[in-house]
């Protein structure tokens, strides 16, 4: 692990940061596969179950960009 010292004075704490490199290709599939899930729901007579994929798209986005 690697340490930076911050130089500011509120931020004068030790900050850790990872170095692992974490694999985020699946998620991106699994992003565009909701994504195309989503507008075949969109287009098909129940249409207004569309929200029920959204869920999907923003969890798979956020695992793609590792913000979760």
């Amino acid at each position: 692990m690697r340490q930076i010292k911050s130089s500011a004075l509120y931020l004068q704490k030790i900050i850790k940061m990872e170095t692992t490199k974490k694999k985020t290709g699946i998620y991106w599939v699994l992003f565009l596969v909701s994504v195309a899930a989503f507008f075949l729901v969109l287009q098909s007579p129940i249409g207004s179950y569309c929200s029920m994929v959204l869920p999907f798209n923003t969890t798979f986005l956020a695992k793609a960009l590792d913000l979760m």
